[in-house]
C-alpha cells in the first residue's frame, strides 16, 4: 500500500484547508448474492464500494479535486480489492486551460500478487478564440508504473506518452495535425518499445446552386514509426503485434458472414470472461485482424487455469478472410499446447500473412464449459545475443469524396469514393476502393423508388483483386388505401481478379394491411439463391412469415404468426403459433402462449405468465413452461423484486424444472444497499 499512501497524504492535506468554498460527497455500496442448485454446492458473493469525492474552488480561476475509490468483492474462490486516490488541479482562464494530476492503485486478488500502479498527467490547451490564423493548441504528457509485490517479479513496467494537437478551422474547411511519443519499459523482459505518430486530416463541404449540389472531400494522413528493444530466449525474439479481436459461435465455422467484434479480447485483462465454449455443437470462432502482418504464435488466455482432461480435448483449426465477408479453411489441427503457468493456449499459426485470421475451438461433447478472456499475438524473429532492436514504419492514406444532385424537387443522386492505402515495412502493402451511387426517386408521399449499385474491391502485395458488385432496387408504395408495401431486388457478385466466382439474388416482399380498426396483419416474404460458379452449384433459401395483432379490448392483445422456411437439399420448416398479453389492471397481467413447429421432428410449448404488482415497491412474476413434444417437460420460476427503501433493495429468482427422468432447480437472492451524502 505504499503508492497509495503517497498519494493519500497529500489528498488529506488537501481536503483540510481552510476559509475555502468547497463541496464533498460520500457514497457506499453493498451488494449481497447467494445462488443454490441442484448440481453444485451454494454460491455467496459479495461487493462493497466506497466513493469519496471533494472539490474546492482556490480562487475563481484556480480549483483542486480529489477522490478516493474503494472496492471489494468476493466470490466462493476468489476476493479481490482495490483502491486508487487521485488528486486534479485545474487552471482555466481566457488564455489556456492547464490540468494536474496524479492516480495510484493498489490491487489485491487472492489468486494473484498484490499489484500497484502510480500515474501522474499534464495537460494544457488553448482557450482562445479560434479563427483562421490562429489554431487550437493541446498539450500533454502522461506518465505512469506499475507492478508486483513478488521477490521476483512478473509485472514491472514504466510507460510514457507526449503529444501535440493543433487545429484550425478556416470555413468551409478544416485542418487537424497531432503528433505522438509513446515509449515503454518491461524491466522484468527488459524489453523497450517507442513509436513516433504523425496524424493529420484535412475536409472540407461547399454546397452550390441554393444547395441542389453538394461536395464534401476528406483526405487523411498517418505515419507510424516503431522501434521494439525484444529480449532474446533460444535464438527467437517475440515481437507482439497490435489487434482487434472478433468472435462469435459458428456451426460450420466457414462460409459467407461477418464476425461481430469483442472488444474484450484485446483489453490486457486477462482475467474477464469474453467469449464461451461448451462443444462441438456450438463451435466458438475467435478472429483478430492483422492488417496482413505476419503472425506466427497465438496465445489465448482462459479465466482459469484448465485441468488436463480440459484442455488436452481441445483442437484447433485456421480460417483466413480478406475483409471479414468470406471465411476460408486454411488448415486443420494447429498445433497447440496449454501453459498452466500462465493460463493460456499457445497456438502456432504457422507464419499466415491475411488480413483477418481466426482459430475455431473444438472440443469433445464431453469437456467442460470453457472461457476465454484475451488474445495475444507475435511474430517470430530469429536473432542472436540477449536483446535484438526491431524497427518498423507503416502508412496510411484515405481520401474520402461524396457528391448529392437534388435533380428535381423528387429525384436525388447521391455518390461516394472511398480509397485507402497502407504500407508497411513489415507487412505487404495492401488497398481498397469503395465507389456506390444510389438514384432515389419520391413522385409522392406514398411512393419511393430507389435504385443503386455499388463496387468493393480490395488487393494486398501480388495476390490477386477481390471485387465484390452490388446492384439494388426496390419499390415502396399502398396498392391499396389501408394497404402498404415493399418490394426489393438485389444482385450481388464476387470476383477474384477476372474469375467470376459466385452470383447472389435476392428478392423480398413486404405487406402491411390494416384488416380493421384493431386488426393489423404483416407478411413478410424472401427468395435467395447463390450461384457458385467456380463449382457449377446452386443453393436457395425461400421463406415467409405472417403475423396478425388485434386488439381486442382495451388491455388485451393477441398475436398469431406463422413461419416458413426451405433450403436447399434440406427438408423444409413450418411453425406457427399465437399469443396473449392481457392487462387487466395496474397490479395484473396475463400472458399465454402455444407454438408448434413442422420439421423432421415435431415440437410443441405453451407457457403462462402473471405479473402482480403487489404494491407500489413490490412485484412478482410468476411463469409456467411445458415442453409437450417431442417429449414432456415442464418448468416453473419466479421472481420477487422488493424495493424497500430508495436506500435497499431485494431481488430473489428461482426455477425448477423436471421431465426426461430427471429434475433440476435453482434459487437465486440478492440484497443491495446505497447510500449518499452530499
Amino acid at each position: 500500500m505504499k503508492h497509495v499512501l503517497r498519494l493519500i497524504l497529500p489528498l488529506l492535506i488537501a481536503s483540510n484547508l481552510c476559509g475555502l468554498a468547497r463541496s464533498e460527497s460520500l457514497s457506499l455500496t453493498g451488494d449481497w448474492g447467494y445462488q443454490d442448485t441442484n448440481s453444485a454446492t451454494d454460491q455467496q458473493s459479495e461487493n462493497y464500494s466506497v466513493d469519496f469525492v471533494k472539490h474546492i474552488n482556490l480562487t475563481e480561476a484556480m480549483s483542486l479535486s480529489t477522490t478516493v475509490n474503494f472496492n471489494r468483492s468476493k466470490q466462493e474462490t476468489v476476493t479481490r480489492e482495490n483502491i486508487s486516490p487521485s488528486i486534479s488541479y485545474l487552471v482555466t482562464n481566457d488564455l489556456f486551460v492547464l490540468n494536474l494530476s496524479g492516480t495510484a492503485g493498489e490491487e489485491f486478488n487472492s489468486k494473484n500478487s498484490e499489484n500497484s500502479s502510480k500515474a501522474l498527467a499534464v495537460n494544457w490547451a488553448s482557450a482562445w478564440k479560434k479563427d483562421k490564423w490562429i489554431p487550437y493548441v493541446g498539450l500533454n504528457y502522461n506518465q505512469s508504473w506499475s507492478e508486483d509485490d513478488q521477490e521476483v517479479k512478473a509485472i514491472n513496467t514504466e510507460s510514457s506518452s507526449s503529444g501535440l494537437n493543433l487545429a484550425w478551422d478556416f470555413f468551409p474547411s478544416k485542418l487537424f495535425y497531432t503528433y505522438n511519443i509513446n515509449e515503454s519499459h518491461n524491466k522484468v523482459t527488459e524489453g523497450k518499445s517507442q513509436s513516433d505518430t504523425h496524424f493529420a486530416r484535412f475536409n472540407t463541404e461547399r454546397s452550390f446552386l441554393d444547395e441542389k449540389i453538394s461536395v464534401s472531400f476528406s483526405q487523411q494522413y498517418n505515419t507510424t514509426t516503431s522501434k521494439n528493444r525484444l529480449a532474446v530466449s533460444s535464438g527467437v525474439a517475440m515481437l507482439p503485434i497490435a489487434t482487434s479481436g472478433f468472435g462469435q459461435e459458428r456451426n460450420p465455422p466457414g462460409g459467407n458472414y461477418s464476425l461481430p467484434t469483442l472488444p474484450g479480447l484485446t483489453d490486457g485483462d486477462t482475467t474477464d470472461s469474453v467469449v464461451t465454449t461448451v462443444d462441438d455443437a456450438a463451435l466458438m470462432q475467435i478472429a483478430f485482424r492483422t492488417n496482413y502482418q505476419t503472425v506466427t504464435t497465438l496465445y489465448l488466455y482462459t479465466d482459469a487455469v484448465l485441468p488436463i482432461a480440459t484442455y488436452s480435448a481441445f483442437s484447433w483449426d485456421l480460417y483466413s478472410s480478406a475483409g471479414n465477408l468470406t471465411w476460408t479453411l486454411e488448415q486443420s489441427g494447429l498445433t497447440a499446447t496449454y501453459n498452466t503457468t500462465y493460463g493460456r493456449f499457445e497456438i502456432d499459426v504457422s507464419g499466415y500473412s491475411r488480413n483477418f485470421l481466426s482459430v475455431v475451438a473444438v472440443s469433445d461433447a464431453g469437456a467442460t464449459l470453457v472461457t476465454f478472456s484475451e488474445i495475444e499475438l507475435y511474430q517470430e524473429i530469429a536473432a542472436t545475443g540477449s536483446t535484438t532492436l526491431v524497427q518498423s514504419r507503416s502508412e496510411n492514406h484515405s481520401t474520402n469524396v461524396n457528391l448529392n444532385f437534388q435533380l428535381k424537387p423528387d429525384l436525388r443522386l447521391s455518390s461516394n469514393f472511398s480509397y485507402n492505402l497502407n504500407e508497411s515495412s513489415t507487412s505487404v502493402s495492401a488497398n481498397s476502393t469503395d465507389v456506390n451511387s444510389s438514384l432515389s426517386w419520391n413522385p409522392t408521399n406514398d411512393l419511393a423508388v430507389r435504385l443503386n449499385g455499388g463496387v468493393t474491391s480490395s488487393s494486398a502485395g501480388n495476390s490477386l483483386e477481390d471485387q465484390t458488385r452490388t446492384y439494388g432496387l426496390s419499390v415502396s408504395f399502398p396498392p391499396l388505401p389501408t394497404v402498404d408495401s415493399s418490394w426489393g431486388v438485389t444482385l450481388t457478385e464476387t470476383y477474384e481478379g477476372t474469375h467470376h466466382l459466385t452470383s447472389g439474388y435476392n428478392y423480398s416482399m413486404q405487406l402491411v394491411a390494416d384488416i380493421y380498426e384493431d386488426l393489423t396483419a404483416r407478411f413478410n416474404g424472401s427468395f435467395a439463391q447463390n450461384d457458385n460458379i467456380q463449382e457449377n452449384s446452386i443453393d436457395s433459401t425461400t421463406s415467409s412469415q405472417i403475423n396478425f395483432t388485434a386488439r381486442l379490448v382495451p388491455g388485451l392483445v393477441a398475436g398469431i404468426s406463422s413461419n416458413y422456411s426451405k433450403t436447399s437439399g434440406q427438408q423444409c420448416t413450418i411453425d406457427g403459433g399465437g399469443n396473449i398479453h392481457w392487462r387487466l389492471s395496474e397490479m395484473l397481467s396475463i400472458t399465454a402462449n402455444y407454438a408448434h413447429a413442422w420439421a423432421s421432428t415435431d415440437t410443441s410449448s405453451m407457457g403462462l405468465g402473471f405479473n402482480v404488482a403487489l404494491t407500489r415497491n413490490m412485484q412478482v412474476s410468476f411463469s409456467h413452461n411445458r415442453s409437450i413434444s417431442p417429449e414432456s417437460t415442464h418448468t416453473t420460476s419466479m421472481d420477487w423484486k422488493w424495493t424497500i427503501s430508495q436506500y435497499i433493495s431485494m431481488l430473489t429468482s428461482g426455477s425448477y424444472q423436471n421431465g426426461q427422468g430427471s429434475e433440476s432447480w435453482n434459487v437465486t437472492g440478492r440484497l443491495n444497499a446505497r447510500f449518499s451524502v452530499m
